[in-house]
């Protein structure tokens, strides 16, 4: 066995599984990780699980389900540090959003970070990621919102973000301040929010289902990078660790959180449980497993993924493990009632290098008070799946890579440029900076989050779906450079087409087809682009029109400029960017009295008609496929 710091002992609970290989490929990059030794301060798997609180809403009526989150300097104990955190409401991760689909809500956050907490003040801009808002309300990145202090007569911002909740998903909000993303998301700056659909998980019975089981079965598992990761990176966060920090900050680099804390553990029962997995780390690329240790050791066994970013599935895809990059959901159904009591269950991580670290530890506590009577059916939806293409050329062609710094050159801050996972600063103007180029067939002209608008409007796709039958735009996104990028289009779920080796030389040309992951079918947001590849993406572009945001969800390429914008809908030129609507701490507004009518329904009813299909057919259709799945089930029984 290999380990990635031969100084450590044993006692980091690092392991080989059997070989037993995946039931996809998952090559690409993978963070190298580590978890801390046995030290008289710390026992892995000592402390619970945190279970994310449900927020309650300061109102609820008709029009909308109103909430508010403030945004406050704390301390969270994670592992043996008590760590100096930014936290929605007091904590990281944030708490956790169940809302009702169709139903308006209104998030308020109100920034009271502190100017004292870095030596600067710490603007904040919020993105529900999954969320088709309105663009004043996407959580733009020059969208900010300042605490107290930032100038002399300031009392501190806060707004208020109004979402539709079209679309039944787990989805996730998150800090998308410009060039200071990966710094307050690393700092704890995230949470999980999920649009349920009443009448379909009725039917479905999934595990944890409030309509026929217990929500304790449905558990948010939200993966985050360690705060501390990112001290001493120049221009991240230049404070140096504290001096009562337990480990160096290489190896707080590595370690992988669970709900906001290092190697926690959660006791289940013998019964299924739904988990509901996102990466929210600032870089790292996961590839994660679920299997015993010991005393009957067993290997990695399988689970169930039953949706993704933009949903559930069509139907339970079985697997030995999954891929989950920076900004991606997966839903999974793990069966406890194999094992015994006494076994050592784990949520593990494979490296590079094919060695494991365990993350989270389940403790087999026995069966359940009451029979599990959940299921994992199949079908799970009988929506609208993406179109099958065949005969096709991209709308538009994007090229992913390191670029040369626009001129005139001025490096008012230093740039952090991470080549797989060895950072470089540079306190001098560089040659290159992470970008994302338009190629017309001849030359990629790149552009920047530098330059001002429209210079960094990459692709103004019409709005979508306005007739029967109008075709997807598909994006065509190389990738030369040495690093992965995980890519985020907001506004839409997309869909993977076709995935593509490239000759690195001659990067739009020769393109070889390769095969695809079977749990990247589907709507989802977020696609991984690995060096060296290229790939398609399909999607319509609506329900709103107006200007967006695209970029790599690695943090660090993102905050050093491979962020861009498109623009849905005729272009404008003069409009000025999307956002607005910052309001003083001085003079709050009574949360209930914030109009939340914004949102022209009939308009988003059709376009997500015409590209899911009609909601109430397929319910019906689900239903009788449902019962034939069960009287299927109920004769081989």
């Amino acid at each position: 066995m290999k380990l990635g710091l031969s100084s450590l002992p044993s006692s980091l609970l690092l392991f080989n599984w059997p070989q037993k290989a995946l039931a996809q490929d998952t090559s690409g990059v993978l963070v190298e990780t580590q978890h801390p030794q046995d030290i008289p301060t710390w026992t892995p798997f000592s402390r619970l699980l945190r279970i994310l609180g449900t927020l309650e809403p300061v109102c609820d009526d008709d029009e909308a389900t109103r909430y508010e989150i403030e945004i406050q300097p704390t301390t969270q104990m994670i592992g043996p540090d008590e760590v100096p955190i930014w936290s929605y409401n007091g904590a990281t991760p944030g708490p956790l959003i169940r809302q009702t689909l169709d139903k308006t809500s209104v998030v308020r956050f109100i920034n009271s970070l502190s100017v004292s907490d870095v030596g600067e003040e710490v603007p904040v801009s919020i993105h529900l990621h999954g969320m088709a808002s309105l663009p004043e309300y996407d959580g733009f990145a020059d969208d900010l919102i300042y605490p107290p202090g930032w100038d002399e007569d300031s009392d501190g911002q806060y707004k208020d973000y109004i979402y539709p909740n079209d679309r039944a998903a787990t989805i996730w909000y998150h800090d998308h301040a410009v060039h200071h993303t990966r710094r307050n998301v690393a700092m704890g700056m995230a949470g999980m929010y999920i649009v349920h659909d009443p009448q379909v998980e009725d039917e479905l019975n999934l595990p944890g289902n409030p309509y026929h089981d217990e929500l304790q079965y449905d558990v948010p598992l939200i993966l985050q990078s360690h705060p501390y990761a990112i001290y001493e990176t120049e221009d991240v966060f230049p404070e140096p660790l504290p001096d009562d920090a337990t480990y160096t900050s290489s190896e707080y680099g590595s370690f992988v959180l669970v709900n906001g804390d290092l190697q926690p553990f959660l006791d289940v029962y013998k019964r299924k449980y739904r988990f509901r997995l996102l990466n929210a780390t600032d870089l790292k690329e996961l590839v994660l497993r679920i299997g015993a240790r010991r005393p009957n050791f067993r290997g990695a066994e399988r689970f169930d993924v039953i949706a993704s970013d933009g949903g559930l599935r069509l139907e339970p895809l079985s697997v030995f493990g999954i891929r989950i990059t920076p900004g991606e959901r997966y839903e999974i159904v793990v069966d406890f009632s194999p094992y015994e009591v006494g076994d050592d269950v784990f949520l593990v991580l494979e490296n590079s290098a094919g060695d494991y670290s365990e993350l989270l530890q389940f403790n087999i506590v026995g069966p359940p008070a009451s029979p599990d009577n959940s299921d994992v059916p199949c079908p799970l939806s009988a929506e609208e799946q993406p179109p099958a293409l065949e005969d096709y050329e991209p709308d538009t062609n994007l090229v992913f890579n390191l670029a040369p710094i626009p001129a005139p050159c001025e490096p008012d801050r230093k740039l952090l440029f991470n080549f797989s996972s060895a950072p470089r600063q540079s306190d001098e103007c560089t040659d290159d900076i992470w970008a994302i180029g338009v190629y017309n067939g001849t030359n990629t002209d790149y552009h920047y989050w530098k330059e001002e608008w429209p210079d960094r409007r990459v692709a103004n796709p019409p709005l979508g779906q306005q007739e029967d039958g109008d075709p997807p735009q598909v994006w065509r996104m190389f990738n030369p450079s040495p690093g992965n990028h995980p890519v985020h289009v907001h506004l839409i779920d997309t869909f993977l087409i076709q995935r593509y080796s490239i000759d690195i030389d001659d990067d739009q040309e020769g393109l070889t087809e390769i095969e695809k992951e079977p749990y990247e079918t589907g709507w989802k947001d977020v696609f991984l682009l690995p060096a060296g590849q290229a790939m398609d993406i399909g999607g319509f572009f609506g329900p709103h029109e107006g200007r967006y945001m695209m970029h790599c969800h690695n943090l660090a390429h993102e905050d050093n400029d491979m962020m861009v914008e498109f623009q849905v809908g005729g272009p404008d030129d003069t409009e000025p960017p999307p956002g607005g609507g910052q309001q003083s701490q001085g003079d709050i507004e009574p949360l209930c009295d914030v109009p939340a009518d914004v949102y022209d329904r009939a308009r988003i009813n059709k376009f997500n008609t015409r590209v899911y299909g009609d909601r109430q057919r397929a319910f019906q259709k689900l239903k009788q496929r449902l019962q034939e799945w069960r009287r299927r089930r109920r004769n081989r029984s």
